[in-house]
């Protein structure tokens, strides 16, 4: 009998936990907070020192993991010293002026009301995506490394940070679809081709 009222303790602890977590969840709904200007998001970094912003796709090499080549080449990249060369990615796109805004507008101007939520986020970590921001002399000065299975991912630089927002990630997303990428974006990318 004892060990019966452990396990009804246990379970209440957890479907209590699990209630608590999902009220939490609702309260921490990632949305538009701010209303900062095209002007004033351009003025932070990366925003600030760069003339292109490429999207990229970038597919295993070698045998390993998902997402391990793309971590050793960003790895191997010294920033505002190497130049960004399309022939090292499987897929290559420029973002436009509006979708440069659109970009600035989730980095900036999203964010969470209430950020007591608690936000959870998967551990699979396997990136196939990433946005360069390119200088005027086509220099690698940032990178956004981007695992959407997970909706996590790796900066260049403490100054970029995005906070776990799977929304922000979502809207992300929507770029690169825009560009017709679906490498690491739709559901089927897990399979390595």
């Amino acid at each position: 009998m004892v060990i019966n009222k452990w396990i009804i303790v246990i379970l209440f602890s957890y479907y209590g936990s699990a209630f608590a977590q999902s009220e939490e969840m609702e309260i921490a709904v990632c949305t538009k907070i701010k209303s900062l200007s095209k002007e004033q998001r351009m003025s932070y970094f990366p925003f600030s020192e760069t003339a292109t912003i490429k999207i990229v796709v970038f597919k295993n090499k070698n045998i390993g993991g998902d997402g391990e080549d793309l971590m050793k080449h960003i790895d191997s990249i010294h920033l505002k010293q190497d130049f960004f060369n399309a022939a090292y990615y499987d897929e290559v796109a420029t973002l436009k002026p509006s979708q440069i805004n659109q970009l600035t507008d989730i980095f900036f101007n999203y964010g969470y009301r209430n950020e007591q939520g608690i936000i959870s986020v998967e551990a699979c970590y396997m990136p196939r995506n990433v946005i360069f921001f390119l200088d005027k002399s086509n220099k690698i000065i940032a990178y956004l490394e981007l695992c959407f299975a997970c909706n996590n991912y790796r900066v260049s630089n403490n100054e970029i940070d995005l906070g776990h927002y799977r929304k922000k990630m979502d809207l992300i997303k929507t770029i690169f679809s825009d560009h017709k990428i679906k490498y690491g974006i739709e559901d089927t990318y897990r399979i390595t081709n």
